[in-house]
């Protein structure tokens, strides 16, 4: 073992040598074994290989010198850490980039909720994630991510509706990025395709941080190309000594500094927002761009945010851990979504993009794309913005 990454609730991840390579080992707790056999047996399911999804090595058990049980997951090492990580680096996303990570993201994505078969019985099941975010997505090399963190995953059966594991607790993974279904506990579990709209609507929070990243040629902090190129160098070669990120593998919930602002938690107007002056919140009672209402929030209390900085979704109205109470409020009562900003209507691939994210954070999980659909449009956008 070389160094400790991070901690989370399973337990923590060191960077490892493995026959001359670097690796991650993900260590678990002894109160964790039933995640950690959950992910093992994920990863060893058949034809789960997949270039968007995070590469299994090996897994184990070991007792250590004070005789205590250690479970391990070893795993491919990627340097630039998760996609959070590489989200708050110093550098802003050209819209290219942007709908790189978006796409192989979905990637993965559709690979785990679509069944494949191969030859004679040979087949991959349909799988949910369950705790789709950006921490728990790896950026491999600058456009390429790859999905992580499978302790929560759930398979269905081969020829029915209802899932392997007999009895699955609906209200799990982070309460940030959870769907509406899931907050008010709607969500049927014996409908498996309702576990995978529930990922769909994770998803669109992560396509949102991404977007909300891209630096425009229209915004004041006009970077030219160059320098974009020269800011995205200087970030791996920091990342080769990987002191300052919180992983080179999925976080699973692990604890961050994180600088949040102050937020109004008023008993007369029941809005956990900041106040004086506006940013838009967009209501999910219909797709399209007029259904966006504004809220008030303090000009002075965002000016010392980049405009382009990263941001987690409704960082700006709720706390690092929020309640699932706040969550519910926000997510299902109020029909609050994270912000979409003109600049982004002024640009007709990001007008599409846009209008993707809307339709997949629907409170209506019909309502919402199937990953494959997702990743045709992308790709559409990408072949026209290429064009």
């Amino acid at each position: 073992m070389k160094e400790i990454f991070s901690k989370g609730r399973y337990g923590e991840i060191c960077k490892a040598i493995y026959r001359g390579s670097y690796v991650a080992v993900k260590i678990f707790n002894t109160t964790e074994e039933e995640s950690w056999r959950n992910e093992r047996d994920i990863y060893l399911s058949q034809m789960f290989n997949h270039e968007n999804i995070l590469q299994y090595i090996a897994a184990d058990i070991l007792s250590n010198v004070d005789s205590l049980t250690q479970m391990l997951l070893i795993t491919d090492f990627h340097p630039l850490g998760s996609l959070y990580d590489y989200l708050r680096s110093n550098y802003s996303l050209n819209f290219e980039e942007a709908l790189n990570l978006s796409l192989s993201t979905i990637n993965g994505l559709e690979h785990l909720h679509n069944p494949v078969r191969g030859t004679g019985e040979c087949q991959k099941l349909e799988i949910a994630h369950r705790d789709i975010k950006s921490k728990n997505i790896l950026v491999k090399r600058p456009g390429v991510c790859c999905i992580a963190d499978f302790g929560l995953a759930i398979v269905k059966k081969e020829e029915n509706n209802f899932l392997k594991n007999n009895l699955v607790n609906i209200q799990v993974g982070t309460k940030r990025y959870m769907a509406p279904e899931i907050l008010n506990k709607t969500l049927n579990p014996n409908n498996f395709e309702e576990f995978k709209c529930a990922d769909i609507y994770s998803f669109s929070l992560v396509l949102w941080e991404i977007i909300n990243c891209i630096q425009l040629p229209t915004t004041n902090n006009n970077y030219s190309k160059q320098q974009l190129i020269k800011q995205q160098n200087n970030y791996l070669v920091n990342c080769q000594s990987m002191s300052n990120y919180s992983s080179g593998i999925a976080s699973g919930g692990g604890t961050t500094t994180t600088t949040t602002l102050p937020f109004i938690n008023s008993t007369n107007n029941n809005n956990l927002i900041p106040s004086n002056n506006s940013i838009e919140i967009i209501k999910t009672t219909n797709n399209s761009f007029s259904n966006i209402s504004t809220i008030s929030t303090s000009l002075n209390e965002i000016n010392n945010l980049k405009e382009h900085q990263h941001k987690l979704p409704f960082e700006l109205i709720v706390e690092t851990d929020p309640s699932f109470d706040q969550m519910r409020e926000i997510v299902c009562d109020k029909k609050i979504r994270p912000p979409i900003l003109n600049e982004w209507k002024k640009e007709e691939n990001l007008i599409i993009i846009c209008n993707l994210m809307i339709e997949c954070w629907s409170n209506w999980p019909t309502s919402r794309h199937k990953a494959l659909k997702i990743k045709k449009e992308i790709t559409k956008i990408i072949k026209n913005f290429n064009n």
